[in-house]
């Protein structure tokens, strides 16, 4: 008996599993549909834009779906073991009828519902008629001791001289019968919980699975740039080497990483590679972003004007005159 309440805590401990998994995969379905139904409701001023996101909401259907498919799955699954041993509760209540013992059940647990086959019990309610069944089967064991010492007596009366021996033949037969029964239910047990074991194990390597897919498509990355908000001006700088890192800023330079540029100084500061001298370079601070790119619009005008005063520049500007 020890064996079949080690068996099916073993059972209970997949089933909690099971429940931690789904918990998990529907906070995170739950999330996916705050922000579809943000993106809608921020989105909605053309129709464009909601078909664009109609891709979004497939994804979450699909996932959806799967979950769906899964929770369908372990309801099935739960329906069935709870029809399992309310069966053998129902074979064991009649065995005590026959015998005439009186059921010691204080606790009733729920009636199985035939015509419901996903009707969903908890696992406070299987685990209810899984232990009333298997008080039951210990009742008949501590009834068929009974028996064996009630003919151990006899056999000891049958050899003063008295004539009982078919009626001892008689009692060692039903005693038998009854530990055959009990032999046979408690096999009628330990199947119950190996297949249940194995079946539960199966549903719980998909739903694990499907937490896989959904961990592996969906990741939910918080940043300190996430809080910030955007201005019109404001233009979107990818770094080369992540493409989940933004870099906010108000001049449309790409760079994978801000190099300091100094007006006044001949040493260039890269952040990366450290400081190194450029003749004519300038490092750029937090403070001069502006000025660093004034400057540099400044070099390329003073260039064209040169160009433009050259003599052979001048020339060339005659002859397009004439």
């Amino acid at each position: 008996m020890f064996q079949l309440k080690n068996d099916f805590e073993n059972v209970k401990n997949i089933v909690d599993k099971i429940a931690e998994i789904k918990t998990a995969i529907k906070k995170k379905l739950g999330e996916l549909k705050e922000i579809h139904a943000d993106l809608i409701k921020t989105n909605d001023s053309k129709k464009i834009f909601l078909i664009c996101l109609e891709s979004f909401h497939f994804q979450y259907k699909a996932m959806i779906f799967d979950s769906d498919n899964l929770q369908r799955n372990f309801l099935l699954l739960s329906n069935r073991t709870f029809c399992d041993y309310t069966s053998l509760y129902n074979l064991l209540q009649k065995m005590f009828e026959d015998y005439k013992i009186d059921i010691p059940t204080a606790t009733v647990h729920p009636v199985y519902n035939d015509l419901d086959p996903y009707c969903e019990y908890k696992m406070e309610d299987i685990n209810l008629v899984h232990d009333n069944s298997v008080e039951l089967i210990m009742c008949l064991i501590c009834k068929l001791r009974e028996n064996e010492n009630t003919v151990s007596k006899y056999k000891v009366k049958s050899k003063s001289g008295i004539r009982i021996a078919n009626f001892i033949n008689t009692l060692e037969y039903d005693n038998n019968i009854l530990r055959d029964q009990i032999e046979l239910y408690i096999n009628y047990c330990g199947f119950f919980q190996s297949t249940q074991h194995k079946y539960f194990n199966k549903l719980l390597e998909k739903i694990k699975a499907l937490q896989d897919d959904i961990d592996e498509d969906i990741k939910f990355h918080e940043t300190q740039l996430d809080d910030t908000p955007i201005e019109e001006h404001d233009e979107i700088i990818q770094a080369n080497g992540d493409q989940a890192v933004s870099q906010w800023t108000t001049n449309p330079l790409i760079l994978t990483h801000p190099v300091h540029y100094d007006p006044t100084s001949s040493e260039t500061k890269d952040p990366l590679v450290g400081s190194k001298d450029l003749t004519g370079a300038n490092t750029l601070t937090d403070n001069n972003w502006g000025i660093a790119f004034e400057e540099l619009g400044k070099e390329d005008e003073d260039k064209e004007d040169d160009e433009s005063k050259s003599p052979i520049n001048k020339k060339k500007n005659k002859k397009n005159k004439k």
